[in-house]
């Protein structure tokens, strides 16, 4: 093997173990984020709007680790792409939510 040859899968390895590092803390973090979801919707008030926006944001705010984790198990680059825009767009309407939340 060349040494040009070795650099190459050292520096692809270094990528992949980069790109890796980045999934697992978007991972970690996206669970951690479903979590305080789930917490803050159990203090919700036990009336219709609080169960109707409750509801609302339970789904959102869990659905953006359950799509990181759809990405992470992809089977392209273009199936990883289309699951981690879906988490962004539940991420966007869980901040939507929380904002209601916050205003109302």
């Amino acid at each position: 093997m060349s040494h040009n040859s070795a650099f190459k899968i050292q520096h692809r390895e270094l990528e992949e173990e980069e790109n890796l590092g980045t999934r697992n803390m978007i991972q970690k973090k996206s669970y951690q984020f479903a979590l305080e979801i789930i917490k803050l919707v159990q203090q919700f008030p036990r009336t219709t709007v609080g169960f109707v926006i409750g509801n609302q944001l339970l789904k959102a705010g869990t659905s953006v680790g359950a799509n990181v984790e759809e990405a992470i198990g992809g089977f392209s680059r273009n199936d990883f792409t289309y699951k981690m825009s879906i988490a962004q767009k539940e991420a966007r309407e869980s901040h939507y939510w929380l904002r209601l939340t916050r205003d109302s």
